[in-house]
Formats: C-alpha cells, structure tokens, sequence
C-alpha cells in the first residue's frame, strides 16, 4: 500500500491541529452516539459542542468527516491508519478531535492500531456518565 490508497482508505488521511501537537482523526459530530443525547444536557461534557459550530459547518469539512465514518468499516483501514501514522512522523495522535467511538468494533480497531504503532501517544477522550440511566435524557 502507498501513500495515495492509504489515504484514500482512511477517508481522507490525519488532520494536524493547530492547538495540539501531533495528528488526528475526526469524523461529524452529528455521528456522535452519546454527544447527541448529552448536547442538550447542561453541564455535560458535550453541551455546546464546539464540533458542531464554526469551522465544522463548512461543506469541505462535512465532506471529509462522512468519508472518514464510511472508512471506518473498511477492510484495510487499520492497515492504511498505521501507515500514515508512521509515516507523519509525529509522536502524539488524538482520535475524534470532532465526533466520537461508533462501536465496539470501531474501538478495537483503534487499539489495533495504537498497537502497530507503539511509539504513537494515542489519546482518545471519551465521556463518562456517573448515572448513565440519569445523566442522560
């Protein structure tokens, strides 16, 4: 696999955020599982989610997102992610800077891919309910 088809495969490829070091990889908020419920809740975590505003409303961005949430299925989108990872040569990544974990699948992916990547900090925030049968509406 090259370059090309690894990006391709990805969705798109990594993003490089300017407010953190290293790369990442988002997809749409809208996709979020648990921020959809939760963006309405004051107080939580995700109401007022900034993914949901501002440069994420731009058609280029809501294009790249739905193809990196259709990639995620994909057969070789392990393969692809470890490949650009390694090549970007940064030592930190953060998954879902915008949108969140779709499955227990899609989590294991990601740790099979932090696993191929040992000397990648990977940092994946996630939210954690206190109640789940009371936090959310």
């Amino acid at each position: 696999m090259n370059l090309r088809e690894a990006k391709e495969l990805s969705g798109g490829g990594l993003g490089y955020p300017s407010k953190m070091p290293g790369t990442s990889y988002g997809i749409s908020a809208h996709a979020c599982i648990t921020g959809a419920k939760l963006v309405s809740v004051p107080g939580s975590v995700c109401h007022g989610c900034y993914a949901l505003r501002n440069n994420y409303n731009y058609n280029s961005v809501k294009t790249a997102h739905a193809r990196r949430l259709l990639s995620i299925a994909g057969p070789r989108w392990i393969d692809a992610m470890v490949l650009l990872l390694q090549h970007s040569g940064e030592r930190w990544h953060r998954w879902h800077d915008s949108g969140d974990l779709q499955s227990v699948e899609h989590l294991a992916k990601i740790c099979a891919i932090a696993a191929q990547t040992p000397r990648i900090r990977h940092w994946l925030p996630i939210v954690r309910l206190s109640n789940p049968g009371k936090d959310m509406p």
